[in-house]
């Protein structure tokens, strides 16, 4: 009887049923009168069942050979801890998962099998997702069942996709940065190909979550060395995406990782990036405490592209904070540093941010200079990242200067170039901008939608404070100088 109610011939793919189907499945397996008899006993199996057909399916088939049960016995027997799955095996078609050293098709046949059976949900073409049981099912099954070292090879194996394919992605998004080492991807981990930037922002759009999941499990396991490395993977997309918060999240885990190590470099890295990412969250002091722990750490270890890199991020600081000759001090050194490394493609930010901080101060004629030295040199190296950012600091020297047709020219060239990147986060600030030239140009209605999308891309960040300055000055008219650019783009 339970191979037969296990076998219907109508199989259709289902979801998780609503109660009163998952209810007139059961009874209609089980067909006798104890259903009907235990109705609150029967919602309790269909809960614990997860609502998913084949469970129920076999919950009632078990049921129904076993005349001497209750149901309230079976919702017992359902009910104690990391049974509920373990109590509803048929035969082979027991439910467990295991990570496998498997081909891709391979892997693709078996996870579509387990969506036949109901065991794996598709919400779209080529993902799959557990549902919370048969998940809660496959870990335990995996903790007592798998051999230790057998866990850990597939684990390894887990993580090591997620690193080698991030890292892979992360070089494709920004070339700028020098790549870190992470060796060869453990045996059976085939990490995904990604041809190009636009492939690796989609990768990193869809398995987000995965790679967030992969560095909690290494730093679950211990595995320190990948909890900083899988940080540094994100870097790039979460600065591109504006998810800086997670960018938080990820470096203080690597922070914390290096100084288990014990390993000074990438703890003056970690701190460096925290110190960038707090202050568009309007927290000045820790970025302050990050920046110059990471100066001195720099120092320590004789890092002097690092001690750069600080110089460069400790101007963006100062710039938020308003303190323009301050800015401007650390950007000349951080271009000084530069300059001594014969770092070029640095040296062409570097002047872009040099002519940002000089037209804060007024010396409208050396930043421009600064900006379009910048801009001629990013466009000599093909830096398409630096090229934007030398266009924002010209629309702002342009604003600056009462010259608004000019800044609004500059600026739509500039986010031209950050929707090629697909820099959701730099759009935001470039559209501000924007959104000021219109205003003084006496074009309201432009003004107001360029407003209304940056804080719209703002807010989708969580990136508040500067949503909010945005709404000031839409809400006053009477402003009329240009936003200060967001940050130039992330240095080593």
């Amino acid at each position: 009887m339970a191979s037969l109610a296990l076998h219907a011939p109508a199989r259709k793919a289902l979801d998780v049923l609503p109660e009163v189907t998952a209810v007139d499945l059961f009874a209609g397996i089980v067909a006798d009168d104890r259903p009907a008899t235990e109705p609150g006993a029967v919602l309790d199996v269909v809960e614990l069942c997860g609502h998913l057909p084949l469970a129920i399916r076999i919950a009632a088939a078990r049921l129904r050979t076993r005349p001497a049960w209750t149901v309230a016995h079976l919702a017992d027997r359902l009910r104690q801890a990391g049974r509920a799955l373990a109590e509803l095996s048929a035969g082979d078609r027991s439910v467990a998962a295991a990570l496998a050293a498997v081909s891709p098709f391979e892997a693709e046949r078996l996870l579509e099998s387990l969506v036949d059976d109901h065991l794996l949900q598709q919400p779209v073409t080529g993902r799959f997702r557990f549902h919370d049981l048969v998940r809660q099912h496959a870990q335990t099954t995996a903790q007592t069942e798998e051999p230790e070292p057998g866990r850990r090879a597939a684990l390894r194996r887990l993580i090591g996709f997620h690193l080698h394919t991030g890292h892979r992605g992360s070089r494709l998004l920004d070339q700028q940065h020098p790549p870190i080492e992470v060796g060869e991807p453990p045996e059976g981990c085939v990490p995904a190909p990604l041809p190009d930037d636009g492939a690796a922002m989609t990768w990193f759009d869809v398995n987000h979550e995965c790679v967030l999941a992969a560095r909690q499990a290494a730093e679950d396991a211990g595995w320190d060395t990948c909890v900083w490395q899988l940080a540094w993977t994100l870097d790039n997309f979460h600065y591109r995406r504006g998810h800086l918060q997670a960018n938080i999240t990820s470096w203080l885990a690597g922070l914390a990782a290096a100084e288990r190590l014990e390993d000074l470099a990438v703890q003056a890295r970690a701190h460096r990036r925290l110190g960038l990412v707090y202050g568009p969250f309007g927290q000045a002091s820790e970025a302050l405490h990050h920046l110059n722990r990471s100066l001195t750490l720099a120092k320590e270890i004789r890092d002097t592209l690092g001690q750069a890199g600080v110089h460069f991020v400790l101007a963006l600081h100062w710039t938020h904070e308003k303190d323009d000759e301050r800015a401007l001090g650390h950007a000349m050194s951080a271009l000084e540093l530069y300059r001594t490394l014969e770092d070029g493609k640095w040296e062409a930010r570097a002047y872009s941010l040099i002519g940002a901080c000089l037209s804060r101060l007024g010396r409208h004629e050396e930043a421009r200079g600064h900006a379009e030295s910048g801009l001629a040199l990013c466009r000599e190296r093909e830096d398409v990242y630096g090229e934007a950012d030398a266009l924002d600091s010209l629309a702002t020297i342009a604003a600056e200067t009462g010259r608004y047709g000019e800044a609004l020219g500059q600026s739509h060239q500039a986010l031209t170039l950050w929707r090629h990147l697909d820099n959701t986060y730099r759009q935001a600030g470039t559209l501000a901008a924007m959104g000021d030239a219109h205003h003084a140009l006496g074009h309201p209605g432009q003004a107001r939608e360029a407003w209304q999308q940056s804080i719209d891309l703002y807010r989708a960040r969580g990136l508040h404070p500067a949503a909010d300055e945005v709404e000031k000055r839409a809400a006053n008219s009477g402003c009329a100088r240009a936003s200060a650019p967001p940050p130039p783009g992330p240095p080593t």
